[in-house]
């Protein structure tokens, strides 16, 4: 499906109820590392207070390209070179391979940075858009002011997948970027290589004891016999690769038909 380049920013009016909620912090896909989408949190939403005289949007912010990845929110960041304090700021990544920090209170963008030239149709999948940049959602870690983001772009012409780490406050690199590679022995004794050509980073962005996840596909399952599923994960403080990076089979070979692949030994 198809996204705007307007993003709309709801705003919850305290019309409705005696104080105004306090916004929470979200740094996750679906709000939480269970990723259910669940905002256990949640104590001010009914379906008595949310209607139009006290929930609507508050600013439309035109931006580059269509939005695939979850917008996130730190309610209390200061930004460099603004007025010190804490802004409410929405943390929205685009298929441009552009990060915006937007401030929720009236849509201003606060900061901008485009991260590299995004892919186009890549291996003429067409369920995204005229192009593929940022596809997961990123993930915060606010204790140390970072924002981690997987980008897809030519570089040289090359389709590549690279992990950036960025900070909240001016989306500079805190650690220089890395590039996405790993390896994996098949049942045959042959040496499978990841290829960014025809692996799609779309799942959520995970960080759990200090290692940041990223999951990878296909492009609308084409090419099954090079995109295969991987897991792979990187030290938070370094960007270092995990020393195990896992693919989810061992199968030497793909047999495919209309209908879909299946595996063979």
């Amino acid at each position: 499906m198809r996204r705007s380049a307007i993003i709309g920013l709801a705003i919850f009016s305290a019309l409705a109820i005696p104080t105004a909620p306090a916004v929470a912090l979200v740094a996750t896909y679906h709000y939480d590392n269970h990723q259910s989408g669940w905002n256990q949190n949640e104590t001010m939403l009914t379906p008595a207070n949310v209607g139009p005289t006290t929930f609507g949007v508050l600013a439309q912010v035109v931006l580059d390209s269509q939005v695939d990845a979850q917008p996130l929110v730190d309610p209390h960041q200061q930004i460099n070179g603004l007025t010190p304090g804490n802004y409410l700021v929405v943390y929205v990544a685009t298929e441009a391979n552009t990060i915006y920090a937007i401030n929720a209170a009236n849509g201003k963008v606060l900061l901008s940075r485009n991260l590299g030239t995004p892919v186009p149709t890549p291996l003429s999948c067409g369920n995204n858009g005229p192009t593929v940049g940022i596809n997961g959602t990123p993930v915060i870690d606010a204790a140390a002011q970072t924002l981690y983001v997987v980008t897809y772009t030519l570089m040289s012409g090359t389709p590549t997948h690279q992990l950036f780490a960025l900070n909240l406050s001016d989306l500079t690199n805190k650690i220089p970027p890395v590039t996405v590679a790993a390896s994996h022995t098949l049942s045959d004794g042959t040496t499978f290589n990841f290829n960014a050509k025809y692996q799609r980073q779309r799942t959520g962005l995970l960080l759990s004891f200090g290692i940041i996840y990223a999951g990878f596909g296909s492009f609308c399952d084409l090419s099954s016999n090079q995109a295969r599923g991987w897991l792979l994960g990187w030290q938070d403080s370094t960007l270092a690769p995990l020393a195990a990076n896992r693919l989810t089979d061992t199968l030497a070979t793909f047999t495919c038909r209309p209908y879909g692949c299946l595996a063979r030994a």
